[in-house]
């Protein structure tokens, strides 16, 4: 795992005592019936309470800079403001003029709970591995990242997708319909590879930087050892630039979509323009969303953790 702090650890130590009735191969009381460490004890629901928390927090904070950049940025696919800046304009002057409006508005709901059911599901994925872990030392066992990605993906996929519909919707330049079904379809490959980078990737883009560094001599003591060591700033490194990254290969998935939608007879040479002009201010505007949303507060929520 790659949480910045390393001292805090839901695996017991060799060195520390085990808790009274929870020795080795033991349940309550110290014997050795088949409940010894085969269920949840009332202790270990502590850090699913720390996870929804940490989570929560952490999509509340994020919330207000994505939701003004998700809109900004549907704003210009569907025309209604010229560029970035004016759209990014629009969102400012509506929040310095009416804050409360905005932090009640649908689209702040809807983005804070996307994201606040997205880091709890990660957080939640974590918890399980290592309690997993504890009870089963095999190397069998999938990896943290892996398993991540597929909580994150099972719960940010159709969240995202309905967030994506309602924003069409909201701020879109056409009267509300039905999302044509290739439009669902860009939308949640689109999101796949952004679950991709910010919850599976870093991982191994930051041993490879620590691999990397060690062998200029950067880190001298990760070339002493099996396993790699990853130092905090790799870590970093990747946690932020993965998501970012990202957005260049899936921004003209995400201006197709909304172009679907709102210009339903548009040609293939026609939509292939417009995607292409759009592909530089949605690389940005998706980047500068991400940034916020899963860069920063990917470290956010596990420093909070």
């Amino acid at each position: 795992d790659l949480r910045p702090f390393e001292g805090v650890s839901l695996t017991p130590s060799a060195s520390m005592p085990a808790p009274h009735g929870e020795g080795e191969g033991g349940g309550e009381g110290g014997g050795s019936g088949s409940g010894g460490g085969s269920g949840f004890s009332p202790r270990s629901r502590s850090p699913f309470v720390r996870d929804a928390v940490s989570a929560l927090i952490t999509g509340l904070t994020v919330a207000p800079f994505v939701t003004a950049l998700d809109r900004a940025v549907v704003r210009i696919t569907a025309g209604t403001s010229t560029s970035l800046s004016a759209a990014l304009g629009t969102e400012i002057s509506q929040f310095a003029k009416k804050p409360f409006l905005y932090f009640t508005c649908p689209g702040f709901r809807i983005v804070a709970s996307l994201y606040a059911c997205t880091y709890l599901a990660a957080n939640c994925a974590d918890t399980w591995h290592d309690m997993a872990n504890v009870k089963d030392d095999s190397k069998k066992m999938k990896s943290a990242g892996f398993t991540r990605f597929v909580a994150t993906s099972a719960v940010n996929l159709p969240l995202s997708v309905l967030q994506d519909r309602a924003f069409a919707r909201l701020f879109g330049n056409v009267r509300p319909r039905e999302l044509p079904f290739l439009s669902y379809a860009l939308f949640m490959t689109r999101d796949a590879g952004t679950m991709l980078a910010s919850f599976y990737a870093p991982k191994h883009v930051a041993q490879a930087l620590a691999k990397q560094a060690s062998a200029y001599g950067d880190e001298p003591e990760a070339a002493t050892t099996t396993a790699v060591v990853v130092p905090r700033w790799a870590d970093v490194v990747a946690t932020v630039a993965c998501p970012i990254a990202m957005q260049f290969v899936t921004a003209p998935m995400h201006s197709l979509a909304l172009d679907m939608y709102n210009r339903k007879s548009a040609g293939v040479l026609d939509r292939a323009r417009f995607v292409a002009k759009m592909w530089p201010s949605t690389f940005v505007g998706r980047g500068a969303r991400i940034a916020p949303a899963y860069s920063i507060g990917l470290l956010l929520n596990r420093t909070m953790r």
